[in-house]
């Protein structure tokens, strides 16, 4: 699998949509929109949650994106579900020039009770 393309609709129609990268385990968030009349309605918190069960699903050891400085909304959101600024791009958008804010997301696989490590339980939790 190398993309993974998820919409979020309602009554068959389309309210926003997430694509991520997933050549290697350090997955990229590369596009997330929503509908400029459905925002405000979780649905863009809806999608990190599933990629973000995605990852899990299918071993991601971590979800990075970038976000312009600016883009207050975007970053607020990707924060509430346990995203981390990771760093500064200076200057990397273009029209207008601004830094892009790096954030990632560690994943933590979930692992069926036979494949537990004994006397240990691995339980998802907040990202640190």
């Amino acid at each position: 699998m190398g993309k993974l393309f998820l919409v979020a609709e309602r009554e068959h129609s389309v309210l926003g949509f997430v694509i991520v990268s997933t050549l290697i385990q350090e997955w990229e968030l590369e596009n997330i929109a929503v509908l400029p009349a459905a925002r405000r309605q979780r649905i863009g918190s809806a999608l990190m949650r599933a990629i973000i069960s995605a990852g899990q699903r299918a071993g991601a050891t971590e979800i990075r994106q970038e976000i312009r400085a600016s883009n207050l909304a975007a970053q607020g959101m990707g924060q509430q579900v346990g995203f981390i600024q990771d760093g500064c791009r200076p200057g990397y958008y273009r029209d207008p020039p601004e830094d892009a804010l790096l954030f990632k997301y560690l994943v933590r696989t979930t692992l069926r009770p036979a494949e537990s490590p004994v006397g240990g339980s691995e339980k998802p939790g907040k990202n640190r």
